[in-house]
């Protein structure tokens, strides 16, 4: 939580001295977050933080951090799927973890995973491979067919077994 308390306040001070445009374009971002996050249209960037913090899951697999969004909490605030572009760069800043995934319902039986690993000993990649998905290392996405919950079940013990494979 305190990687992204810190991350906004150097958006608002150092960086936008130095690169305004830069920090308007990355607080925009942390802004169309907190709107998907807490459902207000109006949301600022440190509620959406806060929310960020509070509904990281925990899914009883040390050093996973997940996030779900289902297609109706776009109909809150009026969101689209793009507003939440970073959300999972959100899950990564929080400290204990190691593998950052977000679940993000695209169509009732349609979820997209978007998945960010910290640690070189844990290939992102591999875990979206195993759904037909594909990317990099440290970052890595799918879309898969199927019901959410077995989705998220399936997707969490790859994560589970990659993270017990790790070498450190």
């Amino acid at each position: 939580p305190h990687c992204c308390v810190t991350n906004v306040e150097a958006l608002k001070g150092r960086v936008a001295k130095e690169d305004p445009e830069m920090a308007a374009k990355y607080l925009k971002r942390y802004e169309d977050v907190a709107r998907v996050v807490t459902g207000k249209p109006d949301a600022t960037v440190e509620e959406g933080v806060a929310w960020m913090v509070k509904l990281v899951k925990d899914c009883g697999v040390p050093g996973l951090g997940s996030f779900g969004l289902k297609e109706e909490d776009f109909d809150k605030p009026g969101a689209t799927a793009s507003d939440t572009e970073g959300l999972i760069d959100h899950v990564r800043a929080i400290e204990p973890v190691v593998v950052a995934c977000v679940f993000e319902e695209l169509e009732p039986e349609l979820t997209r995973i978007s998945l960010r690993s910290k640690d070189k000993n844990v290939n992102v990649s591999d875990v979206a491979g195993l759904f037909g998905g594909g990317g990099h290392q440290a970052a890595a996405g799918a879309r898969i067919v199927g019901k959410p919950l077995g989705i998220q079940r399936r997707v969490i013990a790859a994560i589970r077994d990659q993270l017990k494979s790790r070498t450190t």
